[in-house]
């Protein structure tokens, strides 16, 4: 049984240790208070738990507020400041812990490197650098040593050892000349190491060390010459190592016989990089574009699991893998939108629960995963909007909490995991859209932040982990929305900096990018611009005027390629694609077009071998709105093909889709609106049509899917079948499929889910095509995947 003390509330900013924390060999199975670390009204705060050889190392705050390093043998006597490593009253907020024998390496005070016995005497600084460069990074225990790397201001990197004194922390060898970030992805191998480096002689490529100047060497020239690899996720799986090169799966043992290529990828399932590396025993999980897939180190042992895309918070008809089944919202006759279950057979896709009794449906919707549970809102009568659970059972969809009590709605948005909680806005009767709190449990749902006094609510949102920080945007009433951030407790809860105090301040689209923060903010002086924060007031500024004036260049769609931040801005007249480091210097310019606000949905990125691709309008040339490639440069960014030379408003391709190495999308050539089905190599020759769909009726663009399926490219005709291609011939698909555009369309499991008045369930062929005609009614929104 769990004892929760009744001065648990007064304690909130007090230590405690959990259910099952094993501490000393020991499995505590109570939790109790063990010191109020924070006797002042704040809050302790502790985190970033360490086992080191027994004894607990955490950060936590004091009555100074400060952020230091704390240890604790489990009792309110041991459990003390272990040293103050902060400047006066600046906090050190101490990280990265790496236990290398009998002692803990971190990061403190900015970017110091630290070593700690678990004494005072025993904790000391080993400087390398100093504030103003960027902290050591990848800290790798091998061979009872600690390596990591370090970049100096003229991004030269080198790699570094350490045996725990200043004496013995020492350079090793330079890896990376003009480069920040090399060497990085650091995994220790057998008796070497394993990580990405670079020279001038053979680009950005596999290297492996045994700890020695000598040993220190590139493994293996994947892209041979200067042209870089640019390998990502490298994760150590047993006694190998996985990575990834493009959309291609490799493996090394740390030879270079053993570092070999063991799936391409490319043309399966909307294609892309290769993403969330994942160990599962000896066996590799990881993600390609929409795709969840698994490998055993064999082409024969690499397979799809199961098809996913992330969730937009709009979303209604929303499918979430768990536990081997499908979850999502269909509406029906009898039940309305509500919560089904499919285990991909039509005996096994039924209703789940009818929330709301009777025809109107409940909407469940903003679907997040905690603690194997499915959360989400839905819609009753007699509560309103508020937010559910479900474990996968009838019994088991319920209400979480009633967070405005009554009919009116609490309506959860944006639900968000970070540290074993939920955090969304909500409502309730004394408070308007606030930032909330939930352990998924009644009791542990509750408002975790007050921002906005007044009665308008903060709207808190763009949730954001960076540094082992929520950062968000949020409205407190005096200075609108703002960039704040929280260490998880309450009163750590606050704005980062008033950026404009005559308006909205930040606009949105948080990315991490190089240990950085960036976004789009208005200072009232310049409008909309590239801002960069790492989390302190005096490191929040912009990071170039891109457009001179109150007006800005609003940069949007931000993304990173080949190690650089690329976005859309507007400069002058013309909608320009933006590139930086993070510097004034390096924000350039790299291509200009024609301003198309009502054409925004054109303005994705599609990355696709070493290059990406966009559809716009060209502004120097008389060319309409076509197919663009970049390679990050602005010499090499041109227009792949002209393809409708007629019109002024171009082919406008849309529903790009990377297939049997090629790019598939619809595309006008002649008559704007009637689309056809073309591909590409990526050259202007290599572009051509595939199939002609819009000659005898209006085909256009509005939902029509391109889908990767089993081999097969399926889209649909002007005369509503669905058809099949495997890249050399079109041939039809099941007769069941005619009559039907192909919309609202997601794979899941080997089967494509589509539908209008009936879910239809197909593998591309007449046996394996069934529909589910359950008195479902049209399915209007997008079917989606989130793979848990």
């Amino acid at each position: 049984m769990i004892r929760i003390t009744n001065n648990f509330k007064k304690y909130s900013a007090a230590i405690c240790f959990i259910v099952y924390f094993i501490y000393s060999g020991q499995v505590w199975s109570q939790a109790t208070l063990i010191k109020d670390i924070n006797k002042a009204s704040g809050s302790g705060t502790p985190h970033s738990f360490f086992d080191l050889n027994g004894q607990l190392l955490f950060v936590a705050s004091d009555h100074l507020e400060k952020n230091e390093l704390w240890t604790s043998d489990g009792t309110k006597t041991g459990t003390k400041l272990l040293k103050d490593l902060g400047f006066l009253n600046t906090s050190s907020k101490p990280h990265s812990f790496t236990k290398v024998g009998n002692k803990a390496f971190f990061i403190a005070d900015d970017n110091i490197l630290y070593v700690t016995d678990g004494t005072t005497q025993g904790t000391k600084e080993l400087r390398i650098g100093t504030h103003f460069e960027p902290a050591p990074k990848y800290l790798t225990a091998f061979n009872g040593k600690l390596y990591f790397k370090i970049t100096t201001q003229s991004k030269n990197s080198f790699l570094w050892e350490s045996d725990g004194t200043k004496a013995g922390t020492k350079m090793i060898k330079q890896i990376g000349i003009g480069f920040n970030d090399m060497p990085h992805q650091i995994v220790a191998l057998g008796n070497k190491m394993c990580f990405v480096g670079y020279d001038r002689t053979h680009g950005v490529e596999l290297w492996i060390s045994d700890g020695t100047t000598a040993g220190t060497q590139l493994l293996k020239d994947i892209s041979p010459g200067r042209t870089s690899s640019h390998i990502y996720e490298l994760t150590l799986v047993g006694d190998k190592a996985y990575f990834g090169v493009k959309e291609e799966l490799w493996q090394t043992d740390g030879t270079e016989a053993g570092t070999k290529m063991i799936a391409n990828l490319q043309g399966d399932m909307y294609g892309g990089y290769l993403t969330n590396f994942t160990p599962i025993g000896t066996q590799i999980l990881f993600t390609s574009a929409k795709e969840m897939w698994v490998s055993n180190g064999t082409q024969a042992g690499t397979q799809k699991l199961v098809a996913h895309h992330q969730v937009s918070s709009t979303s209604v008809d929303t499918v979430v893998v768990m536990n081997k089944k499908a979850y999502f919202a269909l509406s029906s006759s009898s039940s309305g939108q509500e919560l089904w279950v499919s285990d991909g057979t039509v005996a096994g896709t039924k209703l789940l629960k009818d929330i709301e009794v009777g025809a109107e449906g409940s909407f469940p919707s903003h679907f997040a995963v905690l603690h194997n549970k499915l959360y989400f809102r839905a819609t009753t009568k007699d509560k309103g909007a508020e937010l559910w659970e479900s474990d996968g059972t009838e019994a088991g969809t319920r209400l979480t909490k009633d967070i405005y009590v009554g009919a009116t709605s609490g309506n959860p948005l944006h639900l968000f995991v970070w540290k074993n909680h939920l955090y969304f806005q909500a409502r309730d009767a004394q408070h308007q859209t606030e930032l909330w709190r939930s352990d998924g449990t009644s009791s542990g749902t509750k408002l975790f932040k007050n921002i906005y006094y007044e009665t308008l609510g903060s709207n808190a949102r763009e949730f954001t982990v960076y540094k082992n920080e929520l950062y968000f945007i949020a409205d407190d009433g005096i200075h609108s929305s703002e960039l704040w951030k929280s260490n998880g407790s309450s009163q750590s809860t606050r704005m980062v900096k008033d950026i404009n105090k005559y308006g909205v301040g930040v606009h949105a689209s948080l990315i991490v990018y190089k240990d950085k923060l960036y976004f789009t903010a208005n200072d009232s002086t310049h409008g909309g611009e590239l801002w960069v924060s790492d989390g302190t007031e005096a490191g929040t500024q912009m990071v170039k005027d891109i457009n001179p004036g109150t007006s800005g260049s609003n940069p949007t769609e931000f993304f990173i390629f080949n190690d650089r931040l690329f976005f859309w801005g507007i400069s002058g007249h013309s909608r320009q694609i933006w590139s930086t480091d993070g510097t004034t210097a390096g924000t350039t310019s790299i291509g200009k077009f024609e301003v198309e606000w009502g054409y925004l949905m054109y303005h994705k990125f599609t990355v696709w071998k070493d290059k990406f691709y966009f559809v716009a309008l060209g502004s120097n040339d008389d060319k309409g709105r076509e197919l663009w490639a970049s390679d990050g440069t602005e010499d090499g960014t041109k227009i792949v093909a002209d393809i409708n030379k007629h019109s002024a408003a171009g082919s406008s391709p849309n529903n790009l889709v990377i297939f049997k190495d090629h790019l598939y999308f619809f595309a006008a050539k002649a008559s704007y609106n009637l689309y056809d089905l073309w591909c590409t190599d990526g050259t202007e020759t290599g572009t051509q049509m595939v199939a002609e769909l819009g000659k005898s009726a209006y085909f256009g663009i509005s939902g029509f899917d391109l889908v990767v399926l089993n081999n097969q490219l399926l889209f649909s005709d002007d005369y509503r079948n669905i058809l099949a291609t495997d890249g050399s011939e079109i041939t039809p698909t099941s007769t069941q499929l005619k009559f039907l555009h192909l919309n609202n369309s997601k794979v899941w499991n080997g089967k494509l889910y589509f539908g209008g008045n009936k879910l239809v369930i197909t593998d591309g062929t007449e046996a394996g095509t069934t529909s589910i005609d359950k008195g479902i009614r049209n399915m209007s929104s997008n079917i989606q995947v989130l793979c848990v």
